[in-house]
């Protein structure tokens, strides 16, 4: 067999149908081969070509090196862009994509698939996660009024994973659809105008950097702290989160804490997990001995008042519950970071923080049974 130059010897094809398939600008649409579909324009390219879009891409050498780089262990960006009306723009992976990818729609409309065959509609607003190795389609429509304007980015390292968690995303992907009338500077941060100049470090970090920031901004419009005095379920509880962070020291019950949410008791629980990562219990002790931290350094108050100022009844209580915490007394700690003036660190350093979770994981899982939330 000899097309224009390409000879195919001794290939045989059981069951294969073509349809549409044109030599030079090889289009192939709708093959099967024993059943399998294959659909070739599954690259992240518009059908339009008179889109205005931007491909960053970094040689796979180039971010694979960055693997063995603590500055980009966890989060590594081999490529990035940006589709303006991109009428026709449809991608299809059958088995998914290498690294995992946050797609925002800006403009426009289209639509997601998460490999069930069932489209989600895509808006202003719209933030994707697409998990790496599972199927999933999008695209939009050939109307160039209708067709969406995305950003895009491919996000390698395990951050990937934490920061779709903290947006709430299922485990298989998602999308969060946010109020773009309200929050119109969210966006990806321009990853793509990073990578443009290359892959100097610097310039990744930046990528990097820009990221999360986005990133992050996307978490607190999701937890409602952008929007304070929001409807939603996720807003009304985290108007209950401010106010306890503003007064620490108080015992409300969580029965009124989820009153004031209207939302009943596990309900309340459900979307504050969400929104702290623990159990109101749990977050309201940290939230007191940080508080308890902080006085300790700067005053000279006895243990006693510290409690009481923290919102410990019991004295005797918060020296265990501040031990189980920091893995010290209040006086050691005291002791400690009173000898350290010139090179005092923020609270809680970075290995408090990670004991803490380790310590309170059990506690997490546990329920609350009593009326008040301490």
């Amino acid at each position: 067999m000899r097309i224009k130059g390409m000879r195919i010897k001794g290939m045989r094809i059981k069951g294969m149908r073509i349809k549409g398939m044109r030599i030079k600008g090889m289009r192939i649409k709708g093959m099967r081969i024993k059943g399998m579909r294959i659909n070739l324009r599954s690259s992240s390219r518009p059908a339009n070509r008179e889109c205005q879009g931007r491909h960053a891409y970094l040689p796979d050498h180039v971010w694979h090196r960055m693997a063995d780089r603590p500055l980009f262990a966890g989060l590594r960006i081999p490529n990035a862009g940006l589709f303006s009306r991109a009428a026709g723009h449809y991608v299809e992976r059958v088995n998914g994509s290498y690294a995992d990818e946050f797609i925002f729609c800006t403009a426009g409309r289209g639509w997601v698939s998460f490999g069930d065959g069932r489209r989600q509609a895509v808006r202003p607003g719209t933030l994707i996660w697409l998990p790496a190795r599972r199927r999933h389609a999008y695209g939009t429509g050939s109307d160039q009024r209708l067709a969406w304007t995305i950003e895009w980015v491919h996000v390698a390292g395990p951050e990937a994973a934490e920061w779709a968690a903290l947006l709430g995303f299922p485990a298989g992907g998602g999308l969060r659809h946010f109020d773009f009338r309200r929050a119109a500077g969210l966006s990806l941060g321009g990853v793509y105008e990073y990578l443009e100049h290359g892959g100097a470090p610097a310039d990744l970090a930046a990528a990097g950097a820009a990221l999360r920031m986005a990133l992050a901004d996307f978490a607190r419009q999701y937890a409602g702290a952008a929007r304070p005095g929001g409807n939603s379920a996720q807003e009304r509880v985290a108007a209950t989160v401010r106010l306890l962070r503003q007064h620490p020291q108080q015992t409300p019950r969580l029965a009124e804490l989820a009153r004031r949410a209207g939302l009943s008791v596990p309900h309340y629980r459900t979307v504050f997990r969400q929104l702290t990562g623990g159990a109101p219990v749990d977050w309201l002790n940290r939230q007191r001995i940080l508080r308890a931290c902080r006085l300790l350094e700067t005053e000279d108050a006895p243990v006693s008042a510290v409690a009481e100022q923290t919102g410990f009844e019991d004295a005797g209580y918060f020296t265990r519950m501040f031990r189980k915490v920091t893995g010290e007394t209040p006086l050691a700690y005291r002791r400690r970071r009173s000898g350290d003036d010139e090179g005092r660190r923020l609270l809680p350093s970075a290995a408090e923080d990670e004991r803490y979770r380790r310590r309170l994981a059990p506690m997490a899982a546990s329920t609350i049974t009593g009326q008040k939330v301490t």
